[in-house]
């Protein structure tokens, strides 16, 4: 836990330039003081960001109403102290995660030195709060509160589109009582975002996503990575996620709940049409349930290369994660999660 402190510190302060006017947390700040009508209103927020720093390119808001609401205390906070603040949760999230699945100890320095999570860190991301949003309610799942469970993974919904498989899962084991309490749970989150920006906010936030997405050239991994690179047509990324559906029905008919969830989780960056470098700690999971520390800390050495020119690297590499993580299955992982249940 030392080391991960250490470690994720030294990325989130000590490389960060004057005003860490390049961390992506200056879109949550900016959100979660906008709540309300004008979230996601792109010049609100430059200039509530270039208060703090000119030197911020323009950084919108671009999550679901209701996280913004969740984060409205930190908007209440100087930037300074509230970018202390979101590092603080996120290096909670990290150490809650390994905790709640009970996992090895060496599971906390495989983390520490994970370089996609560390570069979450760096980028002043969310990917450590999601990690443990899932955890949590996988592990509530598997100890058969399967209600809990469900409306817990509905907050996965912050990032809709790497979260697409979970669901799978649940149908495939029929998981009818944490399906209910997804949907609920779903209900309720639509329910307060639209009390927010009115009932068709989610069309409000699929602009926003496509405006901010056309003003930046991410490099993907995964499909959607290989895809770009070749020039192949878009729509063959909606094709080969039927066959993703196909892939996580059947692993998660023939084993278990807490490796198929994780399993879904991989599959979902792997084939989802956005996913960036520091997504891939969505890995962490299915990795650290079938992999020694040691390994985990190669494949994140691996994924990283997406910022290189072996980036090919990555995209092929967080596929073969999946073909190969089964073959990968020791008692190491499983005997540690075992406690789970």
């Amino acid at each position: 836990m030392i080391l991960a402190a250490v470690v994720f510190g030294f990325l989130a302060f000590a490389v960060q330039p004057k005003d860490r006017f390049t961390s992506d947390f200056y879109s949550f700040w900016a959100g979660a003081k906008l709540v309300g009508p004008e979230l996601y209103d792109v010049r609100r927020a430059d200039g509530i960001q270039h208060a703090v720093s000119p030197l911020v390119e323009s950084n919108p808001y671009v999550r679901p109403p209701y996280y913004a609401l969740a984060l409205w205390p930190l908007g209440q906070l100087p930037f300074p102290v509230a970018y202390v603040a979101w590092f603080v949760l996120n290096l909670c999230a990290v150490i809650a995660f390994v905790w709640i699945w009970k996992l090895h100890p060496g599971s906390y320095i495989a983390c520490a030195l994970f370089l996609p999570l560390g570069w979450s860190f760096g980028l002043g991301q969310d990917a450590p709060l999601l990690l443990a949003i899932f955890a949590l309610g996988a592990a509530l799942i598997e100890r058969y509160h399967e209600i809990a469970g469900g409306a817990v993974l509905a907050l996965c919904a912050i990032k809709p589109h790497l979260f697409l498989f979970v669901p799978v899962v649940l149908l495939a084991q029929r998981r009818h009582r944490a399906l209910a309490g997804m949907l609920g749970a779903g209900a309720a989150l639509y329910l307060v975002s639209s009390a927010m920006l009115g009932a068709d906010w989610p069309a409000t936030f699929m602009r926003a996503t496509l405006v901010n997405e056309a003003r930046i050239r991410p490099r993907l991994l995964g499909l959607a990575g290989l895809i770009a690179r070749f020039g192949a047509p878009k729509w063959l990324l909606a094709v080969l996620m039927i066959g993703g559906v196909y892939i996580v029905y059947r692993q998660a008919r023939r084993a278990g709940w807490l490796v198929s969830a994780a399993f879904a989780l991989a599959v979902g960056v792997a084939f989802a049409p956005r996913a960036m470098v520091y997504d891939a700690t969505f890995f962490l999971p299915l990795l650290l349930l079938c992999s020694p520390p040691l390994r985990v800390i190669a494949i994140g050495l691996l994924l990283i290369t997406v910022v290189t020119p072996a980036a090919l690297a990555a995209e092929l590499g967080s596929i073969a994660i999946l073909l190969l993580a089964p073959a990968w299955r020791t008692d190491f992982g499983y005997r540690s999660a075992a406690g789970i249940a």
